[in-house]
């Protein structure tokens, strides 16, 4: 499904699994924490991006100090969907912040 993938290099569309927050997609043992963007998305983060070492950080609308890489999918209720936001528009709202650990 289509995603985007925001990190300190930039935001890119991706192609991510219907099922991709089962850590077995990726291989990826860590749980995902959700930020609410608003506008039918939702930013998706690893929970202990915060504690991580070379932390980046962006701002995405309303909401700072967003750990990066994030991942902006729709939502639909409780579901995750495919995003309906184009790059111009994502791009519009995200901005990085200084200052890496």
């Amino acid at each position: 499904m289509k995603a985007f993938r925001v990190d300190r290099f930039g935001i890119t569309e991706v192609d991510m699994p219907d099922d991709f927050d089962d850590t077995a997609v990726f291989g990826w043992d860590w749980d995902w924490d959700c930020v609410r963007l608003g506008n039918g998305h939702d930013a998706w983060v690893r929970d202990d991006a915060l504690f991580q070492p070379g932390l980046a950080l962006a701002t995405f609308g309303e909401h700072a100090n967003v750990p990066l890489p994030a991942y902006v999918l729709g939502a639909d209720g409780e579901r995750t969907v495919a995003a309906t936001i184009s790059l111009d528009d994502l791009s519009a709202q995200v901005s990085m912040q200084d200052g890496y650990r």
